[in-house]
This record gives structure tokens, C-alpha cells and sequence, in this order.
């Protein structure tokens, strides 16, 4: 979040190269200072594992659905969201809008409804299951883009605020899922998820400003639309054979 509204500010007092070059180095200072001033783990012993085995267990998640599954899903709303933030961006600095870049960088603040999203889903995940917590999420998600196609400030603001909060929501879910479905590779599924969730973001965020500036708005939302829709099938497909496992300890619904 802080990254969004920074940038967003340079660049409307500079250029995006200043903005690029003032985030990555901030960024860069950041991570240095934590991994220098991080406490050493106490009560974790690591072990040392061949990279043959590591790369048997990835091939072995890659082959169950149930895990495969949940990565695309993971990687589907993860690349709707940066495509929709990135969207936003640019329609409301132009007409018939027109906000000054300030204005623009103040609503990426949205991203505390994604904070209230991951938290009340998580509350929900002790009375309900995690894979209908998973698939009510990505749905409300999908209305969220579908109102984006509504040409009103209030619309917009509206939907980027839905889509927020059921992205970390869904993330929240099938995050969590995943290591259920990984078992005893829980590390190696836990780092298949993040690379195809930040890798289809990098992705879908460039493919769709390339399809925006070729093919126009319709067909924007519609590619989003339909990456949403598929997320919600990969969502519904993989956790289907894994009921059982799935459901919380508590009061099933």
C-alpha cells in the first residue's frame, strides 16, 4: 500500500522513472536493515535437503489438482487485482474525471479493506468451511470487477473497495489450504503458491495494459471478467475431491 501511494505521488511531481528508482531503493534499505535486526530463530532446526528432493516433491503438487488448483486460483485473482489497481490508475487521471495524481494516490488506501477482508474471513474459518469461505470470495470478487463497468466515481470507488476486500479474503483461504493439501511438503507448496502468485501478477498486470491500449476499456474488463470466472472454476475444482479433509474442527456449515 505504501508503495502504491508513494509512487503514485512521484510520478505526479516527477516522472515514473524517479518513482521506480525511489521505491525499489526504499525498498531495497528496508529489507537490508530487517535482515540485520530480525532476531535468530530459537525454536527451528533447520535440515539440510537435496535439491533432487525438493524438486520431486514440487513435480509430485504439480501433479494433484487439488494443489495445482489453488495455485492457479491464487495466481488468477492476484493478476484480476494488479490489472484492476493498475486500471483505476489510469482512468481517473483521465477524462471525463480527470483527479489530480494526490487524489489518485489517496484511494490506493483502499488496501485496509483487504486488512478487514483477511480478518473477518479468518474469524468465518472457525464456523465455516475454508473451501466455501475460498469460493464466496472469488465470486464476490467477480461482482466486484463486473461493477467496474458502471462509468461513476462512486461505482468505481465502490468496486475497487469489494475486489479488495474479497482478494485478501480468497489469498487468505486458499493460502491456508494449501497447506492442508500439501501435507508433509508444506514448504515446498507454500513456495509453488507464491511463485505463481506473484509470477501470473507480473503477467496478466502487463498483458491486460497492453490489451487496454489496443483493444479499448470492453475488452479490458471482459479479459478480467473472464479471468475471474476461471479462477472460480480452478477454485471449485480443486477443492471438490477434498471435502472432508477441509472442514474445521467446529461447527461445519
Amino acid at each position: 500500500m505504501t508503495g502504491r501511494v508513494a509512487s503514485t505521488l512521484i510520478e505526479g511531481w516527477s516522472d515514473w522513472r524517479t518513482a521506480a528508482c525511489t521505491v525499489g531503493t526504499a525498498a531495497l534499505i528496508i529489507g537490508t536493515v530487517f535482515a540485520r535486526k530480525i532476531p535468530r530463530s530459537r525454536n527451528f532446526l533447520p535440515r539440510r535437503i537435496h535439491m533432487s528432493v525438493k524438486l520431486k516433491r514440487m513435480g509430485g503438487l504439480l501433479t494433484r489438482f487439488s494443489c495445482l488448483g489453488l495455485y492457479l486460483t491464487a495466481a488468477r485473482i492476484m493478476g484480476a487485482f494488479v490489472s484492476a489497481y493498475n486500471y483505476i490508475s489510469v482512468l481517473l487521471e483521465a477524462p471525463p474525471f480527470s483527479l489530480p495524481h494526490y487524489a489518485v494516490a489517496m484511494i490506493f488506501l483502499m488496501y485496509l479493506t483487504g486488512v478487514a477482508g483477511s480478518l473477518f474471513t479468518g474469524r468465518l474459518s472457525d464456523r465455516y468451511r475454508a473451501v466455501t469461505l475460498l469460493k464466496c470470495s472469488v465470486a464476490l470478487m467477480f461482482a466486484g470487477v463486473l461493477l467496474l463497468t458502471v462509468m461513476k466515481l462512486w461505482a468505481l470507488i465502490t468496486s475497487l473497495g469489494i475486489m479488495t476486500f474479497a482478494f485478501f479474503s480468497a489469498h487468505t483461504m486458499a493460502s491456508r489450504l494449501v497447506s492442508v493439501q500439501a501435507e508433509r511438503a508444506k514448504s515446498s507448496g507454500v513456495c509453488l503458491y507464491w511463485l505463481f502468485y506473484y509470477a501470473r501478477s507480473s503477467m496478466l498486470g502487463s498483458a491486460t495494459g497492453t490489451i487496454l491500449a489496443a483493444h479499448g476499456r470492453t475488452f479490458f474488463l471482459g479479459t478480467i471478467a473472464a479471468t475471474m470466472a476461471a479462477a472460480y472454476l480452478f477454485a471449485r475444482s480443486a477443492t471438490k475431491p477434498r471435502r472432508s479433509v477441509l472442514r474445521p474442527a467446529g461447527r461445519g456449515a
